[in-house]
């Protein structure tokens, strides 16, 4: 018989501002490689940086070494700071990849590691899951943590936010957070995904006010829609 194990997963449209922000730190590159390293991790950094926000936990992207453009050029790093925790690495691979490789100069100084798929052709950032360390410099996607291990590293939330942390896998028990509503509540049926809440999976959305993460839609609102399932290990 097999054990069931939940496994968080989290996919995040990528913007036309991220879009055009790794381009632009790409062409600060002179090998084509080295472009395309930090473009990928530019993606990676933000999709994190995203999923982060809609947790309400507070990053700092501007001292993020990732954002400084000497060492995103002297070095292959995808880190974003994480206030009053540290730096947590934001690894891209590919749709298909089976290894995360981490370079030397992300093995160390880090809270953990949070694998992202990139996926351009469906605009895609999903991310995989998480490590605590990555000693021996490559990752197997197969058997990172889950998110769920992250959310459980994150620093404690103050006292007058805890009620705005999100605790997903208590949603496979029925108990959710204030906000987050059925996506019939928030959907017409001609947008609402295929899906069906069972005891193994259950689904919730929440509008996002995209002015206050920085970004802009054209003027359209977004929601937000979080699924977990529990999977056989």
């Amino acid at each position: 018989m097999n054990n069931l194990t939940e496994k968080l997963a989290f996919s995040v449209p990528i913007t036309r501002d991220w879009y055009q922000l790794a381009e632009s730190f790409s062409r600060e590159q002179h090998e084509p490689d080295k472009a395309q390293d930090v473009y990928l991790n530019t993606l990676a950094v933000y999709a994190v940086n995203f999923y982060l926000q809609c947790l309400e936990v507070e990053t700092d992207l501007p001292a993020s070494d990732s954002s400084n453009p000497a060492l995103r050029s002297l070095m292959n790093v995808s880190e974003l700071m994480v206030k009053d925790w540290g730096k947590l690495e934001c690894r891209p691979v590919l749709p298909g990849d089976k290894i995360c490789d981490i370079p030397p100069e992300s093995r160390q100084e880090r809270v953990g590691y949070v694998v992202v798929e990139i996926n351009q052709p469906s605009n895609q950032a999903k991310l995989l899951g998480f490590a605590k360390t990555a000693v021996e410099g490559s990752l197997e996607i197969s058997k990172i943590q889950s998110l769920e291990q992250l959310i459980n590293q994150l620093p404690e939330p103050l006292p007058e936010l805890e009620s705005n942390v999100v605790k997903l896998l208590e949603w496979l028990k029925g108990n959710f957070e204030v906000g987050w509503q059925s996506v019939s509540d928030l959907l017409s049926p001609k947008l609402r995904p295929a899906f069906r809440n069972t005891e193994d999976q259950q689904e919730r959305a929440k509008l996002i006010d995209l002015f206050d993460l920085g970004l802009e839609l054209a003027g359209n609102p977004v929601v937000l829609i979080i699924t977990i399932r529990k999977i056989d290990k």
